[in-house]
């Protein structure tokens, strides 16, 4: 009982639901129910109590009833799904051993399907190398005719064209022996012509180069005065500028190199070879050259130069 109470919980606990409905319900009968005589009310108590006991035993065994008939239901149906899952898993066997007919048939069907492809290529190349040959001889053939022909042709062409040439060269050579003598007159007539010109430009060059030597010299000694000249002059500007040092002798010189700017400013000096008193008479010109900055401008830009050299010489 208390192992069948503790599978089925649930259905303990709904007959014990229906038990107190039963109880309420005969509670509320009791209490509407006019009081009995005291000397037969504990019979009818007792009496009472045994019908609900009745009442709930049958509930109890319908409830029995009720649960066997689910488990054998469940019973059935369990042995139903495993009877399906056993014929699902003989028909998976059935379709996987199929499958793998059906595959072992494809791959014998590809097998064959290759070997007769193969067999086809085979053929196929064995039929285009013999159409590839019989195209290569008589492609060889072709060109074999084509290159005689060929041959024929330009061995007439070049007959033709050595006839051709033959007669080009006859008229050739008339022509140019045509040429040759009036070139050669030609020639003559330039020679002569270019004899002339040359002795004209000759006797041309000869008159300029005289002229122009003329001309250079007459410009060099006119160059070499005005540099004298210019010279001179800054000599002069110098001098104008000195103070003479006692004990210098009239007569006395120097060389003088001068530095000087296109403005003519005068940029270094130097003094030497002093002919007397050497120290002070080299100090005193170039503190005179300094002071005669800027030097006289050239008279002519051709004689100007950035470097001159002049005498400087004491006189009275």
């Amino acid at each position: 009982m208390w192992s069948w109470i503790r599978d089925n919980w649930w259905a303990a606990l709904l007959a014990l639901a229906v038990h107190l409905g039963f109880l309420a319900l005969l509670v509320v009968s009791f209490s509407s129910v006019p009081p009995l005589p005291v000397a037969g009310s504990k019979t009818e108590v007792i009496k009472a109590v045994a019908v609900d006991e009745n009442k709930v035993q049958q509930e109890l065994d319908k409830l029995r009833q009720q649960e066997q008939r689910k488990r054998a239901a469940e019973d059935a149906r369990q042995r139903k799904l495993a009877a399906e899952a056993r014929a699902a898993e003989q028909a998976r066997v059935r379709e996987q051993k199929r499958v793998a007919e059906l595959k072992r048939q494809q791959i014998q069907e590809q097998k064959q399907l290759e070997q007769q492809r193969k067999q086809r290529a085979a053929q196929e190349k064995a039929a285009q190398e013999r159409q590839a040959k019989l195209e290569a001889a008589q492609e060889a053939q072709r060109k074999a005719e084509a290159q005689r022909l060929a041959k024929v042709k330009a061995e007439q062409a070049a007959e033709q064209a050595r006839l051709e040439k033959l007669r080009e060269a006859k008229a050739a050579e008339a022509k140019r022996l045509a040429d040759l003598a009036a070139k050669r007159k030609a020639e003559e007539q330039k020679q002569r012509e270019e004899q002339q010109r040359q002795a004209r430009e000759a006797d041309l060059r000869k008159q300029m180069a005289a002229e122009e030597s003329a001309r250079a010299a007459q410009r060099q000694r006119q160059l070499t005065t005005l540099t004298e000249q210019y010279k001179a002059a800054i000599a002069d500007r110098v001098r104008s500028n000195w103070l003479r040092p006692p004990n210098v002798p009239t007569g006395a010189t120097c060389q003088v190199d001068v530095s000087q700017l296109p403005g003519g400013d005068v940029g270094s000096v130097r003094v030497s070879n002093c002919t007397a008193n050497d120290e002070v008479l080299r100090r005193s010109v170039e503190t005179a050259v300094l002071k005669s900055s800027p030097l006289p401008m050239a008279p002519d830009p051709a004689v100007f130069d950035r470097h001159i050299r002049f005498i400087f010489e004491v006189k009275d």
